[in-house]
């Protein structure tokens, strides 16, 4: 056993680990890990895994990818449209895996920032949320 700090934020408390691969917590601030939060959590990220279940974001094809673009495109596009010249942080899809857009398309990627990518994820996700059918019913 190895001697750690809790990994909850702001305490400071040294606790007896032994290495599992979980993360040290003291008795004051325990995990709680229900399968129905992950089972939830999975659910909202299924378009972020392939059909191996793997998270693409993790895999060597995606980070190529993302890499390429940011060699190609290294100013945030949102922020140069107004002239400001801002380091790429995220590669973002410009229309979102949820809602249909290709996934490796190098087309469907854009630059951001990453103020300019939460404001843009924030808005398609209430788009999303707004969706109607052609009856005037949120879908």
């Amino acid at each position: 056993m190895t001697k750690k700090l809790c990994t909850y934020v702001g305490c400071k408390s040294i606790v007896d680990h032994n290495n599992d691969g979980t993360s040290p917590r003291c008795t004051d601030h325990p995990r709680n890990y229900t399968p129905e939060k992950t089972q939830e959590r999975q659910r909202k990220y299924a378009h972020h895994y392939n059909e191996k279940g793997q998270n693409i974001y993790s895999t060597w094809r995606w980070k190529k990818l993302r890499k390429a673009k940011a060699e190609r495109n290294p100013l945030c596009e949102h922020c140069y449209e107004y002239g400001i010249a801002k380091k790429v942080e995220e590669v973002d899809h410009k229309n979102e895996i949820e809602d249909g857009g290709a996934v490796w398309d190098i087309e469907n990627l854009q630059s951001l920032c990453k103020r300019c990518h939460l404001i843009k994820t924030d808005k398609c996700k209430q788009d999303r949320e707004r969706k109607v059918d052609d009856w005037g019913y949120r879908i």
